[in-house]
């Protein structure tokens, strides 16, 4: 529950760094998208964080900004379709979207701004590690 908590925190600072990096967005719709990318991603790497020692730890990072970003690629455009589609009355997604997106900031998260995004994705992983690391368990 404790890991889960951290994953929901990191996805709402990841939100606030996507917000001041993206000025078109939603607030509601960057903050449900950064928070499940933030699940996504911490879930599927919670296995790396135990086990990641030595080059490999440094090396996490730049997979983990690769699943981010793909994933948050595809889930803002939904978010945006879902929050703002209501409020601007358009039901019409462009499919384009759904894979220029995620080409558009796995590109740019791996290139232009990847002085930010490897020590914030490094630093949440040591954040998160102490959390996912499993809890010893007393034998009865």
């Amino acid at each position: 529950m404790r890991y889960f908590s951290w994953l929901v925190f990191c996805g709402l600072a990841w939100g606030a760094v996507s917000l001041g990096l993206l000025d078109y967005v939603t607030p509601t719709a960057t903050m449900l998208a950064s928070v499940a990318t933030a699940l996504v991603v911490g879930y599927a790497q919670r296995r790396e964080l135990r086990q990641a020692k030595g080059s490999t730890w440094y090396v996490l990072p730049l997979l983990s900004v690769l699943i981010a970003m793909a994933t948050y690629g595809v889930l803002e455009p939904a978010a945006e379709w879902l929050v703002g589609g209501k409020t601007w009355n358009s039901d019409r997604v462009e499919i384009s979207a759904f894979w220029g997106y995620p080409l558009g900031f796995v590109w740019y998260g791996l290139t232009i701004f990847i002085w930010l995004t490897y020590p914030l994705a490094l630093a949440t992983h040591f954040l998160l590690r102490k959390f996912a690391l499993p809890t010893t368990v007393r034998p009865a």
